[in-house]
Formats: C-alpha cells, structure tokens, sequence
C-alpha cells in the first residue's frame, strides 16, 4: 500500500504552492489507516484550532451590514426601470 507522500498531491491546473496539502484522493487512505473516529477529532481540533466559527460568524455580520445599503442601491434604481 503507498504511503500518503507517494500519493499526487496536488491535482489543480494551476501550480500547487503546498506540496505537503492532502488531496480528496488521500481520503479514503487516511480513513483506512486512522479511522472515522480520528478524523472526526482531528478535524474538531483542527476547527477548533483555527477558529473557523469564529471567521464564519465574522462575514456573516459582515454580510448582514452589507445587505441593507444594497437594498439602497437597488432602491435608488427602481425609477430608471422603463414600464
């Protein structure tokens, strides 16, 4: 069975900056070898780590402020639309 390094790790058209990123093919041998449940809390921990709530409740603020000037915009152009 090949080790995870001997497995192509970048598969986008355009050059792979991480040599060391996993792929989507590398999935089913990391489940495999570590098991659902490893995963699972390494991909907690990693989250966790990362604080990816965090950034995700950040733009959605961002995108809630950003909602009612657009509004306005459409608004303003309500009268340029022909009957």
């Amino acid at each position: 069975m090949p080790g995870l390094h001997s497995l192509p790790l970048c598969l986008t058209p355009w050059p792979c900056n991480n040599e060391d990123m996993a792929s989507l093919s590398d999935v089913s041998t990391v489940l495999r070898r570590v098991g659902p449940w490893g995963v699972g809390k390494t991909l907690y921990f990693e989250v966790d780590k990362d604080d990816v709530f965090v950034w995700s409740a950040a733009m959605a603020f961002s995108w809630l402020l950003a909602i009612f000037p657009f509004l306005i915009f459409l608004l303003t152009l309500l009268p340029h639309i022909p009957d």
